[in-house]
C-alpha cells in the first residue's frame, strides 16, 4: 500500500538533531525571533523530560514508602544515594568551600531546569533562597493529591527535618544533608525546608567554615555536632 509521504527527507534529518544542536543552528542564522523560538521549543522538551523522570522517581518512592515502611524507605534513600552522592561530595569538600563551589550549585539548579531566586553572602556563609523546580513543583502542582497521591510520610523523625507530612520526594533533602555527616564529620551544604513547601522558597546554606556550623542543623537530622 503506497501514499502520500508525511515528511521530506530534510524534514527527517532535522527530527535527528538534539536540542543544543537545533539552538545552535537557530543562533548561527542570525533570526533573533526564530532563536528565540527555537530555545523555547527545547527548554519545554526538556522540561517535559525532566517532569515524567521526576514522577516516575516519587511514584516508586511512594511504592516503596507505602509497601515496606519508613524503615526500608530510608533504607533505599542510604543504599541509592551512597554510590552516587558519596564520591561528589567528597571531592568538593576535599576542594573546600570556594568561588568555584558556589558557581557549580548556582549551575546544578539550572541544570535542574531551575534557578535561584537570590543567593545572598555574608561573612559565615552564603543563603541560597530556592524556588524548588521539583521537589516544590510536586505539592503545588497537585501530585501528593488524587489521582497521583504520591507518599507523605507520616511520622516527624530525622529524614523529614523533624516534621509530619512530609512530600516523600523531598526526603532526599536531609539525606543530602545528613550522609555526609556520618562520611565525613561534616556538610556540604544544608537545607532548611519552606514553611509551606511550594509557596515559599526553601533556603540552602553554604557555610565557609564547618566550625561556623550551627548545631541545630546536625540536631534536627538526629546527628550530634563534633
Amino acid at each position: 500500500m503506497t501514499g502520500k509521504r508525511w515528511f521530506t527527507d530534510e524534514e527527517l534529518q532535522d527530527l535527528t538533531k538534539s536540542g543544543l544542536e537545533q539552538m545552535l543552528e537557530a543562533v548561527m542564522t542570525g533570526d533573533v525571533e526564530n532563536a528565540a523560538e527555537t530555545i523555547k521549543r527545547v527548554h519545554r522538551e526538556y522540561q517535559g523530560t525532566h517532569d515524567l523522570y521526576r514522577d516516575w522517581i516519587t511514584a516508586l518512592l511512594s511504592f516503596i514508602g507505602q509497601r515496606f515502611g519508613d524503615e526500608t524507605l530510608e533504607e533505599a534513600y542510604r543504599e541509592t544515594f551512597t554510590p552516587v552522592l558519596k564520591p561528589l561530595m567528597s571531592r568538593l569538600l576535599e576542594q573546600g568551600p570556594s568561588r568555584e563551589t558556589i558557581e557549580g550549585i548556582a549551575s546544578a539548579l539550572r541544570g535542574h531546569l531551575g534557578a535561584y531566586a537570590k543567593i545572598e553572602e555574608d561573612q559565615e556563609k552564603f543563603t541560597f533562597h530556592m524556588p524548588c523546580p521539583s521537589g516544590g513543583a510536586l505539592v503545588t502542582e497537585g501530585r501528593y493529591d488524587p489521582p497521583y497521591s504520591f507518599l507523605k510520610v507520616k511520622n516527624p523523625q530525622p529524614m523529614t527535618y523533624g516534621r509530619a507530612d512530609f512530600p516523600v520526594y523531598c526526603v532526599h533533602c536531609a539525606f543530602q544533608d545528613s550522609l555526609p555527616m556520618d562520611w565525613f564529620g561534616q556538610p556540604l551544604w544544608l537545607m532548611e525546608p519552606a514553611g509551606e513547601i511550594g509557596k515559599e522558597p526553601c533556603l540552602r546554606y553554604v557555610y565557609k567554615k564547618a566550625e561556623d556550623i550551627p548545631a541545630r542543623f546536625y540536631e534536627i537530622l538526629g546527628k550530634k555536632k563534633i
